[in-house]
């Protein structure tokens, strides 16, 4: 795998997180499209486990959401007007979590230099609201047990890594700045656990996340309505900490006879990044966001594409060298979409 360093320029940036859209001042010189992704984040309960001066046997889950880091983007506004969709995990059903209440936070944004860089850090994060809160049990006599056991799988999607897997989720919409490149700006995948014992302890884990980025060929400027749509899935893990794994899927808009170019970035402020599994899917119709995960996403006999070029370890401030993704478009009716599990 060959690596280049990521370039510092200038990035049009536009976020649509719960209710709210970050929108660049400088965008009118070029088009803002949607993109969706959803996350799913798994850990191992035993890791986690050490990391509390308790040793707890259940957590609560406080806080779940991602961080977008956009590199010398220009003022970012706020409004509340324009609603969108989003995956609340406090608000559906998927591997451990059950509906409870919970909300997504005000959003928080400000202009900080990370790695040498500076930018605009903005934080998309769900927080509970309820009580009871939503409690994750860490061992299997525990109420509401990890999920997944080694080898197992939530219906027909994650299979776990460890002796025993927590499976959390969530997702919203993005909205970016167009010109050559789409680009999410991910930063990290952010959760807030508290022990649900008699020691009142939170933590807080920051797992580092590669943001895919997608350029295409023509330009799409002035494109309101694309034709076609590209999401990537990938598997990543920081090796410093192999008890939590990141899976996200991400879905571009894209123009039919495009030829997007698929690479991978790591923030300078990153520790290494390990990607790995990653797959494309092109489609004639966008998959809704709900349906962006292994639960909802429909199966089909065709399913992705691997693309191995695009696996590797990308250290901090690296970028992945661009991979052609030549597929076929595909119909997508209910349920006929399959992914090929494992990395």
């Amino acid at each position: 795998m060959q690596f280049i360093k990521q370039l510092g320029r200038q990035l049009g940036f536009v976020v649509l997180i719960g209710s709210a859209i970050f929108s660049a001042s400088s965008a009118s010189a070029v088009t803002s499209v949607i993109i969706t992704t959803n996350t799913d984040v798994l850990f191992d309960p035993a890791y986690v486990r050490t990391l509390f001066t308790s040793n707890p046997t259940q957590v609560d889950l406080l806080l779940l959401g991602g961080v977008h880091f956009a590199p010398n983007s220009t003022q970012v506004d706020i409004d509340q007007a324009l609603g969108t969709q989003t995956y609340n995990p406090f608000q559906n059903t998927y591997g451990n979590l059950k509906p409870v209440g919970g909300t997504f936070d005000p959003v928080q944004i400000s202009t900080i230099t990370l790695g040498g860089v500076q930018g605009t850090l903005l934080r998309g994060v769900y927080r509970a609201t309820n009580s009871p809160p939503l409690s994750l049990g860490l061992t299997s006599a525990s109420p509401n047990p990890p999920s997944l056991s080694f080898g197992g799988s939530t219906g027909d999607g994650i299979v776990c890594p460890y002796p025993s897997c927590v499976v959390l989720h969530y997702g919203y919409t993005i909205k970016v700045d167009s010109s050559l490149s789409l680009n999410p700006s991910f930063l990290q995948s952010t959760y807030t656990l508290r022990d649900s014992g008699g020691t009142v302890q939170n933590l807080t884990q920051n797992t580092p996340i590669a943001s895919p980025q997608v350029d295409l060929n023509p330009p799409q400027l002035g494109v309101k309505n694309p034709a076609q749509y590209l999401v990537v899935y990938s598997e990543q893990i920081n090796p410093q900490r192999p008890g939590v794994r990141v899976i996200n899927w991400t879905q571009f808009p894209v123009l039919q006879g495009q030829t997007p170019k698929l690479s991978f970035s790591n923030s300078k402020s990153n520790p290494t990044i390990r990607v790995s599994n990653v797959q494309a899917l092109r489609t004639n119709s966008k998959i809704p966001l709900n349906q962006l995960n292994y639960i909802g996403l429909p199966l089909t006999t065709r399913g992705f594409q691997r693309i191995p070029r695009a696996n590797g370890t990308l250290e901090p401030g690296q970028n992945t060298r661009p991979v052609d993704v030549q597929s076929s478009p595909v119909d997508v009716p209910t349920r006929d979409i399959k992914i090929q599990i494992g990395s």
